[in-house]
């Protein structure tokens, strides 16, 4: 009877440990396949990753086809998800199959409302598609191949107005259209493409910068295949578009700004802070802490004050720290300023990471006014090293009024921050693929927020100027949580949103402007950044008190970036 207990025993944890086996095994193949599908579903994803062989498609995303399509996929990748059993996976892969249901949840929810029925405005896919034609977007301009796969794209791009034109009329029945001033900021960029020559539009630029390796056969092929292509497809997409939205579109545009004026739109509003925060925070409870933070915050402006013993406005102290800062007056000089910057960051890191990836990165300046690409940003690099993240500091202005560097910018763009954490996060050999380039606004944005506040321990924010700047940041974030929800929830007029905003900042009104009409295109992706910081310091505050004095912030640190971007909650 023992020898047959003992075999029996034997047998069930040789079956237990051959289903642990095949089960992680069979669930990391499935997640390879799922997101090489997903890539063939979102090629600009693919471009962005370093995923080449999409580097020619443009899907119509927006259109009912598609949606349909996507549909399936999505949720019978669900369906297949469900049949691993979860008990059977390691801690790593429990993680992952953890993450990947909560973005196909989420991505399922997305489809049930209509963003297709507004699919311009004058930010995102627009803007996207116009930087990558001129070269300084995601697009590779390399070889002959890169050349040749993106007249395919500028073929697709008119598919893709034909398709957004159709899905507005749609929206004008069914009163999900635009507010008017956004749709018209939309046809001022878009006039502005349609009224170029070939020769002068963004997606000429290409042909005025050919790589070096082209032969004279090459240069010339491509000069006239882009001049054909641009007026052939991108100019008349442009220009019917552009006809489109004013004689037709603009008069059917709405006064309001928020989503709860649309059809549905609470649930709507709802959906979007679940989409970027990757909470189910109620809007009333994000208020309430934005307007928290935005006393908090002014409170330790106020110790500044007392501090450099100023009795004066905010205005006034602001002014009185910005004339004791050493301005530069070109771009080259800001690209050594913020050299000097990293590299003094780089030398402090390993007293507060243990894993630091290769980082390397570009400086650059964005001095065009006429721009429409944005202010200081951070673009990705590939883990291939054929594209090097850029960091883009905005020097329009600079040799008129001077700059300083940006030290917080800094921190939240590129090291610790975005640069930092997504390098980090391609460089991790064991992550499922998908993990790898997966991100959600409320961790990317929240850590690069929290990489801020770790200027102090890093012994970067030298001054009480470098604080305030730190400070003046963090306030903008406060803020608007309080705008956000402010038009989306509780139907604030324009007007009630900019006189919050300039109050409580401080800014100019053109900036606050600017800020604005984003929140009213992307609602809720404003409030991933507090929300996300927030988080991020509750749970450093637990560790603290759980650890007591075995608490490591090396290994905090290491705990919050190891498994890539994860869901807030």
């Amino acid at each position: 009877m023992r020898k047959i207990f003992i075999s029996l025993l034997f047998f069930s944890l040789f079956s237990s440990d051959n289903a642990f086996v095949n089960t992680n095994e069979s669930l990391r193949e499935f997640m390879e396949r799922y997101y090489t599908r997903q890539l063939a579903f979102y090629p600009l994803e693919a471009t962005m990753n370093g995923f080449y062989e999409y580097d020619d498609k443009l899907n119509i995303d927006i259109s009912e086809k598609f949606i349909n399509e996507y549909r399936v996929f999505i949720e019978s990748s669900l369906d297949t998800l469900n049949t691993f059993d979860r008990e059977f996976l390691n801690d790593d892969l429990r993680i992952s199959y953890d993450l990947l249901k909560s973005i196909l949840t989420t991505e399922e929810k997305s489809l049930r409302f209509p963003d297709r029925l507004m699919p311009v405005n004058h930010y995102q896919f627009l803007l996207n598609f116009i930087q990558m034609g001129s070269g300084e977007g995601i697009q590779p301009f390399n070889t002959t191949k890169d050349y040749d796969d993106f007249l395919n794209r500028m073929k697709l791009f008119s598919v893709w107005v034909d398709t957004a034109i159709v899905n507005m009329r749609r929206g004008m029945e069914a009163g999900i259209v635009l507010p008017k001033r956004i749709a018209l900021k939309t046809i001022e960029i878009v006039r502005e493409q349609a009224d170029k020559k070939a020769s002068q539009s963004d997606f000429y630029e290409p042909i005025l910068n050919f790589p070096l390796s082209f032969s004279y056969e090459h240069k010339t092929y491509f000069e006239n295949a882009y001049e054909e292509y641009i007026e052939q497809y991108i100019l008349p997409a442009f220009q019917k578009l552009d006809s489109f939205l004013r004689n037709e579109y603009i008069y059917k545009c709405r006064d309001s700004i928020g989503l709860i004026d649309l059809p549905n739109g609470k649930k709507w509003y709802r959906h979007y802070i679940r989409k970027y925060t990757t909470t189910d925070m109620h809007p009333d409870t994000i208020m309430k802490l934005g307007y928290k933070e935005i006393e908090r915050i002014k409170k330790r402006i106020e110790e500044l004050k007392k501090k450099e013993h100023f009795t004066g406005d905010d205005k006034s102290f602001r002014s009185m720290l910005y004339s004791k800062m050493e301005y530069s007056y070109s771009a080259d000089d800001m690209i050594e300023r913020y050299k000097e910057l990293s590299n003094e960051i780089i030398k402090n890191m390993p007293k507060y990471f243990s894993v630091i990836p290769e980082m390397h990165f570009e400086i650059r300046p964005i001095e065009d006014d006429n721009s429409n690409f944005g202010g200081s940003h951070y673009q990705p690099g590939l883990p291939d090293g054929k594209r090097n993240g850029i960091f883009y500091f905005d020097a329009q202005y600079i040799g008129k009024y001077g700059a300083v560097p940006n030290k917080s910018l800094f921190l939240h763009e590129v090291i610790p921050g975005h640069h930092f954490q997504m390098t980090l996060h391609r460089e991790t050999v064991n992550l499922p693929t998908f993990q790898k380039f997966y991100w959600n606004s409320g961790y990317v944005e929240g850590w690069a927020l929290y990489a801020e506040s770790l200027g102090e321990e890093l012994g970067i924010y030298k001054t009480t100027g470098d604080l305030y700047m730190k400070l003046s940041s963090e306030l903008l974030r406060a803020v608007r949580l309080v705008v956000d929800v402010g038009i989306h929830y509780k139907s604030w007029s324009h007007k009630e949103a900019l006189n919050f905003f300039v109050y409580n900042t401080g800014l100019s009104n053109s900036f606050a402007l600017q800020e604005i009409d984003r929140y009213i295109v992307m609602p809720g992706q404003a409030l991933s950044y507090k929300i996300g910081e927030l988080i991020i310091m509750e749970l450093r505050k637990l560790a603290e008190a759980k650890l007591g004095d075995k608490f490591d912030l090396r290994e905090f640190h290491d705990e919050i970036l190891k498994d890539g971007a994860m869901p807030l909650d």
